[in-house]
């Protein structure tokens, strides 16, 4: 209801992938051009998550035109139908498996095919089938510096103890000084950081 009073157009469904989502598909459909730039399964994830923001540095305008171009030329890809259904359809599977790929539909029986698969995003209220432990990082700065974050998570479990134990360790991994303020965080002022 939200979508549609904020477009006048009514929603049928909402799907949300990231880059290497992305990335896969066009190894699956071949690349795109967007604005006389070359994006392919090889660049996408670093031209989107990174490049855009340095080649855009002031107002986000330009860079939100860019990333809506890029989904455009993306989906017409996709439309076309000219790509392999048996490897695109693994591409979608891995991206489920690894939670990079969601789906909302607004008719219950295609709910119920999100639920199923698994990419409905809804976190089990109880652990009867299985137990998911979910470590969830916030970047309370909204700044762009996870393309520069690494994290590998470790998760033991003591059965007779009754307890799971968890740990994250991230790495920055930043080589730069000319990171752009969208980059930086839209809240970086706040906490001591230039604009």
């Amino acid at each position: 209801q939200a979508i549609a009073a904020k477009t006048g157009y009514p929603v049928d469904g909402v799907i949300s992938l990231d880059p290497v989502v992305l990335s896969s598909i066009l190894s699956v459909t071949g690349g795109i051009n967007v604005e006389g730039i070359d994006v392919n399964a090889d660049n996408a994830v670093q031209l989107l998550l990174s490049e855009t923001y340095l080649r855009f540095p002031g107002d986000q305008a330009p860079a939100d035109a860019f990333f809506a171009a890029t989904s455009a030329a993306v989906f017409q890809k996709l439309v076309a139908g000219e790509w392999d259904l048996m490897r695109m359809l693994e591409v979608f599977g891995e991206a489920g498996e690894q939670q990079r790929l969601y789906a909302w539909f607004a008719r219950e029986e295609e709910e119920q095919v999100a639920r199923e698969l698994g990419i409905d995003g809804t976190m089990k209220a109880d652990n009867t089938e299985t137990t998911e432990i979910g470590i969830f990082l916030n970047d309370a700065a909204v700044s762009k510096l996870e393309y520069y974050l690494s994290t590998s998570i470790s998760v033991s479990c003591d059965p007779s103890a009754r307890t799971v134990s968890t740990s994250i360790t991230m790495t920055n991994s930043v080589d730069r000084d000319d990171l752009t303020y969208h980059i930086l965080g839209l809240r970086s002022p706040r906490y001591g950081g230039e604009r």
